[in-house]
């Protein structure tokens, strides 16, 4: 069997080997807390990360999301006190115990992570791994099918490995903190070097991971145009409405003759604009323009297309753009451009945004109009706004001055004065009805001698005499006093509205 067949045969018995022991894997845990903050991303490997969504502190739990390549894949709950997974087959596995929750913050008392994963080394290559470990490469012997590693916690070298057979697993470990596993896959030659290939990986650690700086190739370019000229095009873009967390370094430029397919025209460093001269007048072109970064080439923008034309060109700016806000509502109005560009207008372009100058977003296009109200809106916040006129040749370079108006809801003076008048007349009613009902009442105030009578008006008692008794309506009513040992005294009495009519009786002795 030549060495070609042989690495075939021993790479195929490898990675059977490999995923038959991936199954079973079990690594101990260190005993020391480690702290993961709320709404932070740990790189696990493999394209893996977790991060912790929330946490409860009255029900002792905590919400954990993982993620494969910024998606996410899994949701579980931990309990303070207990332990979770996440189990994604053959080629994922993660346990953690949560040590202690508390507000924005999760302890954990030990983390284990076995994960497929590879990478292709040459001598002096390292591996990154997590927390700031490193596997490297210190010796390649590809006669022997052997090699040697050293684990480097940062730029200190903390272990080393024995030599490594191919098909052999290997540990590493700080003696503390960290702890690897990998299998040695394959060694072969390069184009110009000898290569190793590690497969796997199993670690546990008890110190928390940095952060995931996630970068991703950025948003397509904002506000895209193609403005033709005599033999030229000028080309002008914003940046993207969002960078993918790393900057951006270039921008590739987009041109063919047919309203589909792609070719590249030129690639420019970090500029907003570009002009075309290798054009033909009379011959329609369609651009488009993408952003790049260090994560790669993001969407392309929306498709342009211009013909160039001599003497003909885009208008000028539209005039004296003014904004007024009302109730859910800003409503612009403009006057036409001084320079129609030698071709009739054809319509306007309407851009808005929250912050006063700069690029802003293309919000409508009308047609040849001179007035449009934007109802999406909210009160209370202040628009800003450019508009630029289009024909057919293209949209004007330059936009219009800018206009602001902030909508908010009108008070309706008219209808709050009838509200209160309304209200007035209510009252008055309300008050003079009060009154009425007052004037039909009156006091009877009831005295005997002696005092000490019990005092029955209409026959219900009110107490003993002297005693005023109030609210009585007015008319005819027989008042009694009654004492022991005495004669009851009955009196008729006529009582007055707003009035206290007094009653006395002298007792007599039977």
């Amino acid at each position: 069997m030549n060495r070609f067949n042989k690495n075939i045969f021993h790479r195929t018995i490898c990675i059977f080997l490999l995923l038959t022991l991936c199954m079973g894997l079990c690594f101990e845990a260190t005993a020391l807390p480690v702290t993961m903050e709320v709404g932070k991303s740990y790189d696990l490997g493999g394209g893996y990360s977790i991060q912790v969504l929330q946490t409860d502190l009255d029900g002792a739990r905590a919400w954990f999301e993982l993620s494969k390549r910024g998606i996410e894949v899994d949701e579980v709950v931990g309990r303070e006190g207990g332990s979770f997974n996440f189990d994604e087959g053959g080629d994922f596995h993660f346990d953690a115990s949560v040590y202690m929750i508390a507000e924005n913050v999760v302890e954990m008392s030990s983390y284990n992570c076995h994960v497929i994963d590879e990478k292709i080394l040459a001598t002096g290559d390292g591996w990154e791994l997590v927390s700031g470990y490193s596997v490297k490469v210190v010796h390649i012997d590809l006669e022997g099918n052997w090699a040697e590693f050293v684990l480097n916690k940062g730029e200190e070298v903390v272990d080393a490995s024995d030599v490594v057979s191919t098909g052999a697993w290997f540990s590493l470990d700080d003696g503390e903190i960290f702890h690897f596993d990998t299998m040695l896959d394959a060694i072969f030659r390069g184009v110009d070097t000898d290569l190793v290939q590690l497969k796997a990986l199993s670690w546990s650690w008890s110190t928390p991971v940095p952060p995931v700086e996630e970068h991703s190739p950025p948003a397509p370019p904002q506000n895209f145009q193609a403005s033709p000229g005599d033999g030229f095009v000028d080309l002008k873009w914003s940046t993207p409405r969002d960078d993918g967390g790393a900057a951006i370094t270039d921008y590739n430029i987009y041109r063919v003759t047919k309203p589909e397919g792609e070719t590249l025209l030129t690639t420019v460093g970090n500029l907003l604009t570009y002009t075309d001269k290798n054009v033909i007048n009379g011959q329609t072109y369609y651009y488009q323009v993408s952003a790049v970064n260090s994560a790669g080439e993001g969407a392309r923008s929306e498709r342009e297309s211009v013909t160039p034309t001599p003497g003909v060109t885009v208008p000028s700016d539209p005039q004296e753009l003014e904004a007024t806000g009302g109730d859910r509502e800003v409503k612009l109005e403009w006057k036409k451009p001084e320079d129609d560009g030698g071709t009739p207008v054809t319509g306007y372009k309407v851009y808005c945004d929250t912050t006063s100058g700069g690029e802003k977003t293309l919000l409508t296009t009308v047609g040849n109009l001179l007035t449009y109200t934007d109802k999406n809106v909210i009160n209370g916040q202040t628009y800003y706004y450019h508009v630029s006129a289009v024909n057919s040749v293209g949209e004007g370079i330059i936009k219009s001055n800018e206009a602001s108006a902030t909508p908010e809801k009108r008070i309706d003076w008219a209808v709050i004065a009838a509200l209160i008048a309304a209200a007035a007349t209510i009252a008055g009613v309300i008050i003079n009805n009060l009154i009425s009902i007052k004037r039909r009442y009156g006091s009877i105030s009831a005295i005997s001698s002696p005092n000490g009578a019990r005092v029955f008006l209409d026959g219900v008692y009110k107490g003993e005499s002297p005693v005023t008794m109030d609210k009585i309506r007015k008319g005819i009513h027989i008042v009694l006093f009654s004492k022991s040992g005495y004669s009851d005294c009955e009196k008729r009495v006529a009582v007055n509205a707003d009035q206290i009519t007094p009653v006395h009786c002298d007792l007599e002795k039977p």
